[in-house]
């Protein structure tokens, strides 16, 4: 039970963090997430979740941030009508913050705090689905820690 909102989940991270990268020119770490990003997708579509691979290997061939984020924006508009929506845009923003808050200066940390600020609006519908309180902070080594978690948490849900 929760595969696929962990799953779901996952690739928001992954699409997060892939966006932060091309963002600030790192292709090769942007490369990595997104190929990360491909099999989880194809690991949704063997669950009956099926999202757009060609528009994701377009991106991974030629990671730029304009690219990975209309990514984000497909896969939400196609996550739209699912119970997962919520999963996919809390992944996102804690992948975004877990990249902005891995760099020194205000501005990356304030990014930081933005996003994990947006992620903690959708606690409303994840606490109706059994989940626990987002904190909103800029500390790497805490965002890590919380995205491990809730993967765990996320592939243990009652969404399936």
């Amino acid at each position: 039970m929760g595969v696929k909102a962990g799953n779901v989940y996952a690739l928001g991270v992954q699409l997060g963090t892939s966006s932060f990268f091309a963002s600030v020119g790192d292709t090769t770490n942007a490369k990595k997430g997104l190929g990360y990003a491909l099999t989880t997708v194809q690991t949704l579509a063997q669950q009956g979740i099926a999202l757009n691979q060609g528009e994701l290997n377009q991106a991974k061939a030629n990671p730029t941030q304009s690219k990975v984020e209309a990514l984000r924006g497909d896969y939400r508009n196609s996550l739209s009508t699912t119970a997962y929506l919520h999963v996919y845009d809390f992944g996102v923003g804690v992948g975004i913050a877990e990249g902005e808050s891995s760099v020194p200066g205000a501005a990356p940390h304030a990014i930081a705090r933005d996003s994990m600020t947006n992620a903690a609006k959708l606690e409303k519908s994840l606490l109706q689905a059994g989940y626990g309180l987002v904190p909103v902070t800029d500390q790497h080594d805490v965002i890590q820690m919380l995205r491990q978690q809730w993967q765990q948490s996320f592939s243990n849900s009652p969404l399936g």
